[in-house]
């Protein structure tokens, strides 16, 4: 079937591959970007026979077009999220809270502490992002630096999802010590 003839309201073609995902409110969807740099979802709820689409830029007003394709997954708190690369070469997270629209938080801008006084800095991405909800209930994105490491934002429950901590996976970069409620975060930590 192609969803791109059967969508209302038709929307531009993909410039890069698609990312499936189950939101939580049941809907399936697929998101993409498309040649104008945007980021856009077509979905199909239960019992519905053609597929819906949406500019999720459009939505949300995001500063910054996508470079990189982008990757959708249900957090931990049931907010639903999709990740993406800016042309700034930042992370970008368009979430939608429940019974509410889309909105945009620039992960890599809004890194920070758990810790008074100590400052974060988020390096700046090489790649596109990768999203999930762990079994112990944080949320993490991954992604490549453009020093080619590895580098997770880890969002801790019972905080807000910005508060996140960083750390550099081949070589160990810095460790922002997390807060006493993600306790099962320190244990791995050297």
């Amino acid at each position: 079937m192609d969803i791109s003839s059967n969508a209302a309201p038709l929307y531009p073609l993909a410039a890069g591959q698609p990312a499936t995902y189950v939101r939580s409110d049941g809907v399936n969807a697929v998101v993409f970007r498309g040649y104008d740099q945007h980021i856009y979802e077509a979905r199909i709820e239960q019992g519905w026979i053609n597929w819906q689409s949406a500019d999720l830029f459009a939505i949300s007003g995001p500063p910054i077009g996508a470079k990189g394709d982008p990757f959708g997954y249900r957090r931990s708190d049931g907010v639903n999220s999709v990740l993406y690369h800016g042309n700034d070469n930042k992370i970008y997270e368009l979430f939608l809270l429940p019974a509410d629209h889309w909105r945009v938080n620039p992960l890599t801008d809004s890194a920070k502490s758990p810790r008074p006084g100590v400052q974060a800095s988020a390096p700046l991405s090489g790649g596109d992002p990768l999203g999930n909800a762990t079994s112990l209930g944080y949320n993490s994105v991954i992604y490549v630096g453009i020093d080619h490491h590895i580098y997770g934002h880890v969002g801790c429950p019972n905080f807000k999802h910005n508060l996140l901590v960083i750390r550099r996976f081949i070589r160990q970069y810095f460790v922002l010590d997390p807060p006493p409620s993600c306790s099962f975060l320190r244990a791995g930590l050297p």
